[in-house]
């Protein structure tokens, strides 16, 4: 079976109020795409707390989903997450990402399993 995994990193390291961070936001695929995949990363800024549950069908419903395609023979898609502006410090803010076939309702993380990194947003 094809296993997918994802990895989310931000520059800086910890956000600075009203500053924009950008996210970089990776999926891996165990097993080279066959065909070109249509891709749905359901990416939660950690923003707010305490954000979406973490089921599948949290994210399907309440977290907008930005498409990325993973290219045929390619074992990696990079989200194309916008930058981030963050209003508020918060000493311990969780960004969670799901991702989904186009259009689909299941998570290719794993079950009810999304992706999530721990950060701090600071004070300039």
């Amino acid at each position: 079976m094809v296993g997918y995994s994802a990895s989310l990193s931000v520059q800086p390291a910890s956000p600075v109020v009203n500053e924009p961070a950008a996210w970089t936001v990776t999926v891996t695929r165990s097993a080279p795409a066959p065909t070109a995949l249509g891709l749905e990363c359901a990416f939660f800024t950690g923003a707010s707390a305490p954000g979406p549950d973490t089921t599948d069908a949290s994210f399907a419903s309440s977290v907008a989903r930005v498409p990325a395609t993973m290219a045929s023979g390619a074992t990696t898609a990079t989200c194309p997450v916008p930058p981030v502006v963050y209003g508020t410090a918060a000493a311990r803010a969780v960004a969670r990402l799901q991702v989904f076939e186009a259009g689909g309702s299941v998570g290719l993380l794993g079950l009810n399993a999304p992706a999530a990194v721990n950060f701090t947003v600071r004070v300039s």
